[in-house]
């Protein structure tokens, strides 16, 4: 699973910027312990966009060790070809719609209804990790009585109201950097 960082507000800033937002997060080798250092670069299609951008691999500099990871802007999520902008209106809207095809998207129905159904235990996932980032960083308990179960998307932005502010282009975004906490500058 790739790591969700914030490294530009858009696509522009990202390929504008990529080195010096890099520059200011560190990632370490789970076995070795060492930080981890440019390895590759890969392009990345965003159909929403009608783009194409570098994404960046770091890895172990220990040559005998195999240990990378790719760093997602957070305005993109793991595996997805559209924008976390895109899925994230489409997973807000969702619970409001009576139908899919209510959803105002360029993705097609039947991707709006994987996003749904993939996403759903994704999100209770990090609405569960929010609620424990409070309690440990900020030492509050939530009120469970107001969230709604049914809107998992207006939970969150809830959730992230009383964490400490990050830097972050979406709200999709900010959950999966608290949730891999590995890419907060230090």
């Amino acid at each position: 699973m790739p790591i969700i960082a914030f490294l530009g507000k858009d696509i522009n800033d990202y390929q504008a910027n990529i080195a010096k937002y890099l520059e200011g997060l560190h990632f370490f080798c789970p076995v070795h312990g060492l930080e981890l250092t440019h390895h590759a670069e890969y392009d990345r299609r965003i159909k929403d966009f009608h783009a194409v951008i570098s994404i960046h691999r770091l890895g172990c500099p220990l040559k005998d060790c195999h240990y990378t990871r790719a760093i997602l802007p957070d305005f993109l999520q793991p595996y997805k070809q559209y924008s976390a902008e895109e899925i994230e209106a489409v997973l807000f809207d969702a619970p409001a719609c009576e139908s899919v095809l209510d959803i105002n998207t360029e993705a097609s129905i039947s991707t709006v209804r994987r996003w749904i159904s993939q996403y759903r235990p994704i999100l209770d996932e990090k609405i569960s990790r929010l609620k424990s980032d409070i309690y440990q960083i900020v030492e509050k308990v939530v009120n469970e009585t107001t969230l709604d179960p049914t809107r998992p998307m207006e939970t969150i932005q809830k959730l992230l109201l009383l964490l400490p502010l990050i830097r972050r282009s979406t709200i999709l975004g900010a959950a999966f950097i608290y949730a891999n906490a590995l890419s907060i500058p230090t």
